[in-house]
């Protein structure tokens, strides 16, 4: 009988814009990515739209714990992208609105008619509220 071999999978890594380093000094009631400049969808200036704020060196503020020391009043920067923060509170509920959106289109998808036209049995788009504010999005 062949031997069965066992999966030997790397670790997974952190993605583009999530925190690869620890951030030391940070403020409880802050949320903190890092973003990149020369990203016009998620980066730096759509991350200044939402409301994030570029951290910048000051004593008492965050550093990141063994990086590069950077002179007071440039930005904060691990391997070119851009510590910004924004309140903790206005995180929170963008992240809940984001979910309760994702919710609806998951709950849409499968339905007969739904957004998801290869799952739905109609191959139209759902006609309930609930559904064409999913639809709508923008």
């Amino acid at each position: 009988m062949a031997e069965t071999l066992k999966r030997n999978d790397p670790p997974s890594r952190p993605t583009d814009g999530d925190l690869q380093a620890k951030i030391v000094n940070k403020d409880p009631n802050r949320w903190y990515i890092l973003a990149n400049p020369n990203d016009d969808w998620c980066g730096v200036a759509e991350m200044l739209n939402l409301g994030f704020e570029i951290e910048r060196p000051r004593k008492d503020g965050p550093k990141i714990a063994g990086g590069r020391a950077s002179a007071e009043g440039d930005r904060i920067e691990l391997r070119g992208n851009v510590l910004m923060s924004c309140p903790l509170e206005v995180y929170k509920q963008r992240y809940e609105e984001g979910q309760r959106r994702a919710d609806l289109i998951d709950e849409a998808i499968g339905r007969p008619g739904g957004i998801d036209g290869l799952r739905g049995t109609t191959g139209r788009l759902a006609e309930n509220n609930t559904t064409k504010e999913v639809v709508n999005l923008s």
